[in-house]
């Protein structure tokens, strides 16, 4: 996993960044794999949204 998706994950955890947001950018939507898991292990999975 990268740094990226770790920052990502932390930021959504913490209310800094929202999920939405982050991944209607095209460029980030590799991660999003990686930070689904990171969030749902870290008992986030509620932050989760379709997109």
């Amino acid at each position: 996993m990268s740094n990226m998706a770790l920052y990502l994950a932390d930021g959504i955890e913490q209310g800094r960044l929202d999920y939405k947001q982050v991944f209607s950018n095209p460029k980030l939507l590799g991660l999003k794999d990686d930070v689904d898991l990171m969030l749902i292990a870290d008992g986030y999975g509620k932050k989760i949204v379709p997109i």
